[in-house]
């Protein structure tokens, strides 16, 4: 079987079932001994997770709002194996501007890759005709087929399926029935992460089987010619390893960037992971790194674990260099208060957490760099930084509106206090915005020479 080099999948609007099939088909192409890389449009950690897993490999992000064009034709690139599949992110052409450039279509316009649509069945039948004569006549883009997803019993997939044959030169890959077993739980920033999920393999099998049943793969053939030269760009990896950076990465802590992380290979760390809800020693390590996650959701857990609380802020008292996202920077508050208790954390700051009904900052975040940012050694630091946000916790603090002690001034998003965010003690920064390195952004880089300035490495 010859499936595409790549292609993207997309839908006519969110909650489609894009991300079910991006899964499904991730499982089941690498059951065929098919060598698959798998990326995902935007700044999504959760969909990346559940990616990963299914295909056993790391889903890289491509993003418009901090990558330029020729990084996101490098990080395809780089990165591509025999088949890449793109999952996008809201309807196919949904942008933030009016005319679309940041849309999946013109993702897949950039990286000349033919587009799988996904379209919720549920209450059309003729309807479909022109829903998708609609897409297709639209803008310029090649479409390779249609799955129709949530269909209802035989009778309604006849007529869809007479509806798009009659009416459009689409090709039906396949028509997947309502099923509740292939619904993934959901929490407030979306699909619960696979890192999470105890049975995630179970999972994700079944969802590749329902895949395999009811979706043609015969049909993800080679229908496009992707006439694409760039040179291949794969950094090679630091043979110089002098600094470790350890990460906290377990059920509560599971939001990276795997480029980031490749990136502080690079530039001479050895990176070691350790778990903040298991573990009770540190790594012997250089620095520490707390990406973002769900820490509320197992706040008893973390909290119960005092021993390593103890080390954390021992750790920052001596002046160990730590840096905290999101999740990471709840770790780090007095206290975060979810489900109407209040946990301990490891104090590094003095405020608490306390989780809301509705997002405190959720989306694009433009910000700079303050006098305080303990990285700001080097001039390009002082640019405005595109990055991104999702937390339904708030941050109070007594000391909260000091802006000398805060690394970063919002120009655009919340943060911490809808001014400023990235909380700096000692050798520490902790934001509510994740960040991405990139050549906008090098921020690993500053990061691993703030641990070399500090360390004398």
């Amino acid at each position: 079987m010859t499936f595409l080099s790549g292609f993207l999948i997309s839908a006519a609007r969110m909650s489609s079932g894009k991300t079910t099939i991006s899964i499904g088909l991730s499982r089941a192409i690498i059951r065929r001994n098919i060598d698959l890389q798998t990326f995902k449009k935007g700044p999504d950690y959760i969909d990346s997770n559940w990616l990963s897993a299914a295909s056993g490999e790391p889903c890289f992000n491509l993003d418009f709002n901090v990558q330029n064009h020729d990084e996101i034709k490098t990080c395809y690139q780089s990165n591509k194996a025999s088949v890449c599949l793109i999952e996008g992110n809201k309807g196919l052409f949904d942008s933030i501007d009016i005319q679309g450039t940041q849309s999946n279509a013109a993702l897949a316009r950039l990286l000349n890759v033919p587009v799988v649509l996904v379209i919720d069945c549920q209450g059309i039948t003729r309807g479909i005709a022109p829903l998708l004569q609609g897409y297709v006549n639209f803008e310029e883009l090649n479409f390779c087929g249609v799955i129709l997803n949530k269909t209802g019993g035989q009778r309604q997939q006849a007529k869809l399926l007479s509806a798009v044959e009659t009416y459009t030169d689409l090709k039906v890959l396949g028509c997947i029935e309502r099923s509740h077993n292939l619904e993934i739980s959901e929490r407030h920033l979306g699909l619960i992460p696979g890192s999470e999920e105890i049975d995630s393999e179970h999972t994700i099998n079944l969802i590749a089987d329902r895949i395999e049943q009811q979706v043609d793969l015969e049909n993800f053939t080679a229908v496009a010619d992707m006439k694409i030269s760039w040179p291949e760009s794969r950094k090679a990896v630091s043979s110089n390893k002098d600094l470790t950076i350890a990460v906290a990465k377990d059920r509560a802590f599971s939001f990276y960037y795997q480029d980031d992380l490749n990136e502080m290979e690079q530039q001479g760390a050895t990176l070691t992971f350790f778990s903040p809800l298991s573990d009770t020693t540190l790594p012997d390590a250089d620095a520490l790194f707390f990406g973002g996650g769900f820490p509320e959701i197992f706040a008893k857990e973390l909290s119960s674990n005092t021993v390593f609380r103890r080390l954390v802020k021992d750790f920052v008292e001596n002046n160990g260099v730590v840096y905290a996202e999101c999740g990471g920077l709840m770790y780090l508050a007095n206290s975060i208060g979810y489900g109407g208790n209040s946990f301990s954390m490891v104090g590094v700051f003095d405020g608490d957490v306390q989780l809301q009904k509705k997002p405190v900052g959720r989306g694009l975040v433009k910000m700079k760099p303050t006098v305080s940012h303990p990285w700001c050694t080097d001039a390009d630091l002082s640019k405005t930084i595109n990055a991104h946000e999702f937390h339904y916790s708030l941050y109070t603090s007594k000391t909260v509106q000091a802006s000398e002690e805060l690394g970063f001034e919002i120009e655009r998003g919340y943060g911490v206090d809808g001014y400023y965010d990235g909380l700096v003690y000692r050798n520490v920064l902790a934001t509510y915005v994740h960040q991405r390195h990139t050549i906008q952004n090098p921020w690993v880089r500053y990061f691993v020479n703030f641990i070399r300035q500090k360390t004398g490495k």
